[in-house]
């Protein structure tokens, strides 16, 4: 039993480990590590220096014949010495040391972060060369799929985080393997605190999964490191360290903390979409012709196939590399998608200095003389509407300082008569006219004032439903309730109330107060 549970182990990491991708850590704490050390330029301690390290630094690892002036040791720190390496001290000069001695510390003492890109190193295999860094900052932290590496004879001292889950396919440190279980005993040992610094305060630990399972799907598998709080804890860092793009309008791929001039392709997998394959034909056709742009290609969260191209100057180089990528892309998916096996693609590319494709399309930016027009012009638009507001509130111009204008006396004496008739704004300082009262002529009782006023016409406002209202005489010869002048068959319209004749109400016989007409 034992025997089938160790094969199937093998073939496992055997079958996982051609595809697999390393990550290594770069960071350590060595004693001939130059990085360690306040010294410019920098180099690793030597026979005429005095050496100090710290209180509550991390173990310092010494795998070199070394010969020190002086040594101090931290109280609570520990030096390990390698297997046959010898520590000498010695008040003789050294010809093999630079300078002349002095005190040397090591500066080494606070953890580095497993969220930052910068310790990291991609490579195809366990001790095989650093690839270039990607673009995409999330994949350059160790993904679900990678196999986690920290190399033997050396000393590390390394932060998880706070309440990140981490997750990798195997983890390797200085020769041991661990599982989810042993490493997770390990970190809160005497020996695995002293690598893995403990939080101090607020949320517990990151925790730490190992799958022991690679990629088993040929579409390709998500890194899982762009979104939620891995892609936060990466950008706390990263960005702060993001350079401002030469280019006009930058990219920002999806896993990535900064800005960029470059291009992105988002690609939909089709049927029969092989991942390998697909970064293999755009490894060879396109990207060795432009060594100088950085490339990514990798699976989403979202699921798609994101090609990355990132330009370390102004963008050209990328743009005709996008260029040829698309076209071929195209014309792939016009005869039937069958070299890529792709559905479909989108493109977005930074413009800036130079002509960039994004979509087909392209863009078109202004001189510094164009815009210095511009803001001219509007400035002359702003004066003008200006300066006719101002004629147009203090009234009239005055026109006899122009002979050469045209005639405008028509227009001014229409604009004045318009002006004349305009009710005076709210709050004015001259009152209004009034106009005393007028004679109307005659009293109508259907009416309360005089409906002229010195030629303006008023408005006549009805009396109130509730005032009193005329008393009609019924009697008289046609049934008449009162004479109207205005109707009088003499001496006519609109006469002179004394001069209409009376004959006609001195001869009409009075009825009594509730007659009838009829």
């Amino acid at each position: 039993m034992n025997f089938v549970i160790y094969t199937g182990l093998l073939l496992v990491f055997c079958c996982g480990g051609g595809d697999a991708i390393y990550k290594r850590w770069l960071k350590n704490t060595n004693f001939e590590n130059p990085l360690n050390w306040n010294v410019q330029p920098p180099r690793a301690p030597c026979g005429n220096d005095r050496v100090l390290i710290p209180d509550d630094s991390p173990v310092v690892y010494m795998q070199m014949n070394t010969s020190l002036q002086e040594l101090t040791l931290p109280k609570n720190g520990e030096i390990v010495l390698g297997n046959n390496v010898q520590l000498a001290f010695t008040q003789d000069a050294s010809d093999d040391c630079p300078s002349a001695g002095g005190d040397v510390e090591f500066t080494a003492v606070n953890p580095s972060s497993w969220s930052n890109p910068d310790n990291w190193c991609t490579s195809s295999a366990e001790l095989s060369d650093c690839q270039p860094s990607s673009p995409v900052d999330t994949e350059n932290v160790p993904c679900v799929n990678d196999d986690v590496v920290f190399l033997r004879h050396r000393s590390y001292y390394v932060t998880l985080g706070r309440g990140i889950p981490l997750t990798m396919k195997t983890l390797k440190i200085t020769g041991t393997s661990f599982t989810t279980t042993s490493f997770a005993q390990y970190v809160n040992s005497t020996a695995g605190r002293k690598v893995f610094k403990p939080p101090s305060s607020g949320p517990v630990r990151s925790s730490v999964t190992i799958t022991r399972q690679g990629c088993n799907d040929m579409r390709g598998c998500a890194c899982g490191n762009d979104g939620g709080q891995m892609q936060t804890a990466i950008c706390a860092i990263k960005s702060k360290r993001c350079e401002r793009s030469p280019c006009q309008s930058p990219v920002t791929p999806v896993g990535a903390c900064c800005d960029m001039c470059g291009a992105v392709f988002n690609c939909t997998r089709g049927r029969g979409f092989n991942f390998n394959s697909f970064k293999t034909k755009l490894q060879n056709n396109f990207f060795n012709l432009y060594p100088n742009v950085t490339t990514a290609v990798s699976v989403t969260g979202a699921g798609f196939v994101q090609v990355v191209l990132k330009d370390s100057n102004d963008g050209s180089d990328t743009a005709r590399l996008a260029a040829l990528i698309k076209a071929d892309m195209d014309k792939d998916l016009q005869n039937g998608g069958h070299k890529y096996a792709l559905d479909a693609y989108s493109l977005t590319a930074a413009t800036g200095g130079t002509s960039a494709h994004k979509g087909g399309g392209g863009s078109t930016t202004l001189s510094g003389g164009s815009i210095a027009g511009i803001i001219i012009g509007l400035i002359l638009l702003f004066v003008v509407i200006a300066v006719v507001a101002l004629i147009y509130r203090r009234g009239r111009p005055d026109l006899s300082r122009f002979p050469n204008w045209p005639d405008w006396s028509q227009f001014t004496r229409n604009f004045t008569r318009f002006s004349a008739r305009r009710e005076p704004p709210s709050g004015s300082a001259t009152p209004p006219r009034t106009l005393g009262p007028l004679d109307p002529g005659f009293n109508n009782p259907l009416y309360d004032s005089a409906p002229f006023d010195d030629a303006n016409a008023r408005e006549m406002e009805l009396r109130s439903p509730m005032e009193e209202q005329p008393t009609f005489d019924m009697s008289g010869k046609d049934g008449g309730g009162f004479n109207n002048p205005l109707y009088a068959a003499t001496p006519g319209f609109f006469s002179d109330p004394s001069e209409v004749s009376t004959t006609v109400a001195e001869t009409a016989e009075p009825k009594p107060p509730g007659s009838s007409n009829v």
